[in-house]
């Protein structure tokens, strides 16, 4: 996120890519489950509990680090934002995940 906020109090986001975020933890319990089983091909997607559009986590991210910046949408004519954009990279099916953007910048970030 600090990539998009490099310019002094403005965040330059991408409002419209779409994200399944996922606790890294659970992900790793998740690998530790199947790691020691028998080889079976692809493994169903595994994916948060929200799917959330970037400006909603940037606008979470940014409160959690009581950050004051004015919000534009970035606009990038390139072919993967398109792609992000549509949910290129979601597993919106398998929300296996239960710990949510919030909780974890709540984890992340307590101590501020």
């Amino acid at each position: 996120m600090g990539a998009f906020t490099l310019l002094p109090g403005l965040a330059l986001i991408p409002f419209d890519w779409q994200f399944q975020p996922v606790d890294a933890s659970e992900v790793a319990q998740r690998l530790a489950a199947v790691v020691p089983a028998q080889p079976s091909g692809t493994r169903e997607d595994f994916g948060g509990p929200q799917v959330r559009d970037f400006k909603s986590i940037a606008q979470a991210w940014l409160s959690a680090r009581k950050l004051k910046r004015r919000m534009a949408n970035l606009r990038l004519p390139f072919k993967f934002s398109r792609q992000f954009a549509e949910g290129g990279l979601l597993a919106s099916g398998h929300r296996q995940g239960t710990i949510t953007f919030e909780r974890w910048l709540a984890q992340k970030y307590r101590s501020m």
